[in-house]
């Protein structure tokens, strides 16, 4: 996708963040950069390969896992976050790039599939602040 299509600046959420030399999130930096800055903040415990491919806002990002033999999606919302151990912030998303990027092509709308009235990660926030 990345060598066929384009390096980034299409796509959901504020559209796919290029790999090296590639179009930049909002904030300016590439899917590596960001990548790198999260891997160097100990308290995150950034996964090894998790690449940040699409950036939602307010810190949301999609990121694909290069070291999963599907390439999985996950999703990280540190606003979901709550405690000490930053794994809570972590979100499955789709069973690999090729799932995600083809619901969105058909049509999906991919971040109410998250956080709609009945999306996955709301629901589990959701759960979540209500537990005693």
């Amino acid at each position: 996708m990345y060598a066929d299509i384009g390096n980034g600046g299409f796509g959901p959420g504020y559209g796919l963040i290029g790999l090296t030399k590639g179009v930049p999130d909002d904030t300016g930096k590439t899917a590596v950069a960001i990548y790198d800055v999260f891997r160097s903040a100990p308290e995150l415990a950034w996964p090894d390969g998790l690449l940040p491919i699409c950036h939602w806002g307010c810190a949301i990002y999609s990121c694909v896992d290069c070291l999963d033999p599907d390439f999985r999606m996950r999703v990280f919302d540190p606003n979901g976050h709550d405690g000490d151990d930053w794994t809570d912030a972590f979100f499955e998303d789709a069973p690999s790039i090729e799932d995600w990027i083809g619901s969105w092509a058909s049509g999906v709308n991919l971040w109410d599939a998250m956080y709609g009235d009945e999306g996955h990660i709301a629901r589990t926030i959701s759960a979540r602040r209500k537990r005693p």
